[in-house]
């Protein structure tokens, strides 16, 4: 079950279009905001979107700033989706491959592309260089597995 606590619309309309997927259904999550605390123990940072145990937090001002699309959002939620669902905060790997395997579910969801365009988004902000060849490597992924 997927719950909208901070009753964005991005949220809302992400349920009505997925909320019916088996990964959104084989657990109790929950969609808050960055910019309504209590964010109960996700950390806030410069990330658009953050999973922390069954809980996703969302920052609409970095997603305007970025210039997401709608779809793009949905995109970042249905990753942030993959963490919760394969438990990759206890996955024993390297953060890359935690983050490849969450992003296989917004392939799952149809949004690899959105998710590819995001992250391009992201690096050409200029403010996630230390990750930068990380998304660089997860948008070469994303291309390639859709092959």
């Amino acid at each position: 079950m997927i719950r909208n606590k901070s009753n964005l619309e991005i949220f809302d309309s992400f349920i009505e279009k997925y909320g019916n997927n088996n990964y959104c259904q084989d657990k109790d999550i929950v969609l808050i905001s960055f910019e309504q605390p209590p964010y109960c123990g996700v950390n806030k940072n410069d990330s658009p979107y953050e999973a922390c145990f069954n809980r996703i937090a969302c920052s609409m001002d970095i997603c305007a700033a970025l210039g997401f699309s709608k779809e793009e959002m949905y995109a970042l939620i249905a990753h942030e989706i993959g963490h919760i669902h394969y438990e990759t905060r206890s996955m024993d790997c390297e953060i890359l491959d935690k983050e490849i395997k969450a992003d296989s579910m917004a392939k799952q969801f149809g949004l690899g592309d959105e998710l590819a365009s995001a992250l391009q988004k992201m690096i050409d902000s200029g403010k996630y260089e230390d990750v930068k060849e990380d998304m660089q490597q997860r948008i070469v992924h994303l291309s390639q597995s859709r092959l």
